[in-house]
């Protein structure tokens, strides 16, 4: 807008006589108001009394003088654009609609949303259906096929082992005789060639099998979504009906009989002035039966906690257990191998595989945790003693908002190192991994730990503990409500674990678990979380009741009132 001057009046009332001020004003006023009003007032020998009104009238013209040089610029050019009549209507509109378009985009930002994200809200409104014993039974009878092949699998395999052995044994009972060395070389080396094309072979049909069943599965949750949710119930699910379909009877049959379980629940009470309500849990089972689905009834009913898992897996109620690792990011040993094994053994619909999230965390963590290793280097220069002085304690935490989410946090000082392209973790450090296709639990907190932890002296500072410590903080805030935590910081028994070890090592996690509880502010509101404590399944009876009695001596449990 060009500059214009206008003329002000202002008018007031003397002692003796009214008078007038008439000021020119340059358009649009770019000053400010009370600086030019002084200027006003010093400049013309106004009294004080007179300033409220000016700058009220001042600030009424500037408004309404801008307002009408606008609306005369703008009418001026529209009857211009009129009575030329260069460029069509039609293009200016288009030109208009154009720049609105463009101007909104880049300041709303993007609403486009992500393939997972639609299907995963597409699965919360199935789940939440008369649709959700129909999908549960179609991912029963997908799971229930993997199975089928794993176990036909199991079976060559050994058939393949035994005719190997067979074959070895005849060799060297006929060594010297008909079978040289050479020739016993060259039959191992053919068994191992053999071997390994059939483990070429089955991870090839395994992983067609299930990439087969995610993509049907996929549609048919899509084509379900755009049907009437009313037929959804009775509609048959013959085209997406997967290959090898077992009977669940069979499941039941072939299943072992389970020892019974001993546990214990309590409801406890945080805070002195604002106080919270928490469930705890006391239970002996194997960590991996969290994870493990059971077998169906005899009436084709899921258990309720596959329900319960299957309707909160896109919430705000997650759930979650402490799998005790080493300090590998891999799935080749130990209680890692059996978790990956149990993986496998069902279909993956929503998340990328085990397999590929380790992948993407260890492509992740490696150069933070090279860059963590180079820096204790330098930190760590030797004394005349022959010490070392710590490197500080540090923090890895990749981002968890994208779509590989895959967490690792460190918060411990203890040594790391890193060999042959692998990742080595420091005792304390953990990695999450999601999942729905486990029995209990959405996702899996992987804790490194190391020898330190059949220690009878095991402290709280120790990184463990911390590493423990940082657990249940992430839980508290990516809304993991119920997490299971081994209570003996072992998931099994071993020699070492004396009664005293035992009920040590409980009253330290005990009263490290309710410590960070107090003091993070997330377990402070009205949510009510549950923290199951996890005993190894061959812990007695007797020392079982010594855990549930030594409990509410730590914890202020939640007892009612006798008024009477």
């Amino acid at each position: 807008m060009m500059a214009v001057l206008r003329t002000f009046n202002f008018s007031f009332q003397d002692e003796t006589r009214e008078k007038s001020l008439t000021v020119p004003i340059q358009l649009p006023f770019h000053g400010q108001t009370a600086d030019f009003i002084e200027r006003l007032v010093l400049m013309h020998n106004l009294p004080a009394y007179v300033k409220s009104k000016l700058e009220e009238q001042l600030l009424a013209f500037v408004r309404q003088e801008t307002q009408q040089i606008q609306d005369e610029e703008a009418e001026n050019l529209l009857k211009a654009f009129v009575s030329t009549k260069a460029i069509p209507e039609a293009s200016v509109e288009d030109a208009w609609v154009e720049k609105y378009v463009a101007e909104h985009a880049a300041c709303s930002g993007s609403v486009e949303q992500s393939e997972e994200a639609a299907f995963a809200q597409v699965y919360y409104s199935l789940i939440h259906s008369p649709a959700l014993e129909t999908l549960l039974q179609l991912e029963h009878s997908y799971a229930s096929n993997v199975e089928q092949e794993i176990i036909e699998m199991e079976r060559s395999r050994t058939k393949m082992q035994e005719r190997h052995s067979a074959e070895v044994e005849r060799a060297v009972a006929n060594l010297g005789t008909k079978v040289t060395d050479h020739d016993i070389n060259c039959l191992t080396s053919k068994h191992f060639e053999e071997t390994e094309m059939f483990e070429t072979q089955c991870v090839s049909s395994l992983g067609g099998l299930v990439e087969s069943q995610r993509r049907e599965y996929r549609e048919w949750v899509s084509t379900v979504q755009l049907d009437s949710l009313d037929s959804i119930s009775a509609r048959p699910a013959k085209r997406h009906q997967p290959r090898h379909s077992r009977n669940p009877s069979n499941d039941v049959a072939s299943s072992p009989p389970k020892a019974p379980v001993l546990e214990e629940s309590f409801t406890i009470h945080l805070g002195a002035q604002m106080k919270s309500m928490h469930n705890l849990r006391l239970i002996s089972c194997d960590v991996l039966d969290l994870c493990r689905h059971q077998p169906q009834a005899g009436d084709g009913s899921l258990s309720p906690q596959r329900l319960q898992t299957a309707m909160t897996l896109y919430s705000s109620s997650l759930a979650g257990v402490i799998l005790l690792v080493d300090n590998r990011i891999s799935s080749f040993i130990g209680i890692k191998k059996e978790f990956a094994e149990l993986c496998k053994r069902s279909t993956e619909f929503h998340f990328p595989t085990l397999h590929k999230q380790l992948e993407v965390i260890r492509e992740t963590v490696s150069p933070f945790v090279q860059s963590r290793s180079a820096s204790d280097s330098q930190l760590a220069s030797p004394s005349a003693s022959g010490t070392s002085t710590p490197a500080s304690p540090s923090r890895i935490t990749p981002d968890v908002q994208k779509a590989t989410e895959a967490t690792l946090t460190h918060l411990t000082s203890s040594d790391s190192r890193t060999s042959g392209g692998s990742t080595t973790l420091r005792t304390g450090d953990f990695y999450v991994t999601r999942h729905s296709n486990l029995s209990q639990v959405h996702c899996v907190f992987h804790l490194a730990v190391d020898d330190t932890v059949r220690s009878n002296s095991l402290s709280s500072r120790q990184p463990c503990l911390v590493g423990l410590r940082n657990v249940l903080h992430h839980a508290a805030l990516h809304n993991v409500f119920n997490i299971s935590i081994p209570l003996l910081l072992s998931h099994e028994m071993t020699e070492e674990m004396t009664l005293p070890w035992c009920l040590k090592r409980a009253e330290l996690v005990f009263k490290c678990v309710k410590g960070f509880m107090m003091e993070n502010s997330s377990w402070s509101g009205l949510d009510t979380r549950t923290i199951q404590f996890v005993l190894p399944p061959d812990i007695s009876e007797s020392v079982f009741t010594q855990f549930t009695a030594m409990l509410p001596n730590i914890f202020r449990l939640a007892n009612a009132l006798d008024l009477r």
